[in-house]
């Protein structure tokens, strides 16, 4: 029986083994001008080819986040940027905005392509539009419920992949909205980075939205953390499983990667012991969590009227 994949976005780079090591089978990495919400960018060029070579000596992957809005003045730099990307070969470019899949297209690029919109993934047909044009992942919406995405695998070929753990973007827009408000209040501009945990208090449900602002603006996180380990019965189709590193430390990823490599490697091989261990496996991550940050299960029961 296969096991699903363990993608992550990792909160550090400085030692990406100690991911592969937890169990692990990818990583996803990328630059701040082209990739979005990553919890850590690479610095140059360099570091990304050092980084694949680690992830491969491993026998591990790695893939690049190109999944920006991109603009008019950003395309030569994008046609730069994938050049690069080709001769360091990566092992899948992420990206959303067609405008990545026309220039790997243009330039003849041999790297896997994975699509990822983050919001408008929602059905079946876009999915096969996609796999038609040789894309070889879809990423889906995190807004679907397990009926949706269940239907979602049933009726394409390619691989399908969802978020299984951290945080959900909420909201983003291209203004400086922290640093506005910063200059408004007559403070000192300053970078506001997911590290300064600043967020924005609702006390009617007492929740703390995480807010941050990068090179790409600003975003809005959810108030908690989505986590699906003890719902990988009804994701067994699904080919990989995203853990999302934002806002978090290296030892909680860690940790959290070796829960759910626990978690899928008894479900492959005993189904039982998995019902039995479950909840556990549930309270384990929980116990990562901060005191003002905890689990919901996201949208797997709770449909979005869009």
């Amino acid at each position: 029986m296969k096991t699903t994949e363990l993608v992550l976005s990792p909160p550090s780079l400085t030692n990406i083994n100690i991911y592969f090591d937890a169990g692990a089978d990818a990583v996803i990495i990328g630059e701040q001008q082209f990739g979005l919400r990553l919890p850590i960018y690479v610095e140059n060029y360099a570091e990304i080819q050092a980084l694949i070579k680690q992830a491969h000596a491993a026998q591990k992957k790695c893939y690049v986040a190109i999944n920006s809005i991109i603009h008019n003045h950003q395309l030569d730099d994008l046609k730069a940027y994938i050049q690069v990307l080709m001769e360091v070969k990566p092992d899948a470019i992420i990206f959303g905005d067609p405008a990545v899949y026309m220039t790997c297209n243009e330039l003849a690029s041999d790297i896997p392509l994975f699509w990822s919109t983050e919001t408008t993934a929602t059905n079946w047909f876009s999915a096969k539009m996609w796999f038609e044009r040789g894309i070889q992942r879809v990423i889906l919406a995190k807004e679907l419920t397990l009926d949706a995405i269940a239907e979602m695998k049933d009726h394409v070929d390619g691989e399908i992949e969802i978020q299984g753990y951290g945080a959900l973007c909420m909201f983003q827009s291209r203004r400086t909205l922290l640093q506005n408000y910063y200059n408004h209040d007559g403070q000192e501009e300053q970078l506001a980075a997911p590290d300064d945990k600043l967020s924005l208090y609702d006390a009617e449900r007492s929740n703390y939205y995480p807010i941050y602002e990068d090179a790409n603006g600003t975003h809005i996180m959810s108030a908690k953390d989505i986590c699906v380990i003890d719902e990988l019965i009804g994701l067994q189709s699904i080919d990989s499983i995203q853990l999302n590193g934002l806002l978090k430390t290296e030892a909680q990823m860690v940790a959290v990667v070796e829960a759910f490599n626990e978690a899928r490697q008894l479900l492959a091989t005993d189904i039982d012991s998995y019902k039995k261990m479950r909840k556990d496996l549930f309270a384990r991550v929980l116990a990562l969590q901060t005191d003002y940050r905890t689990l919901d299960k996201g949208f797997l029961y709770k449909p979005t009227i869009y």
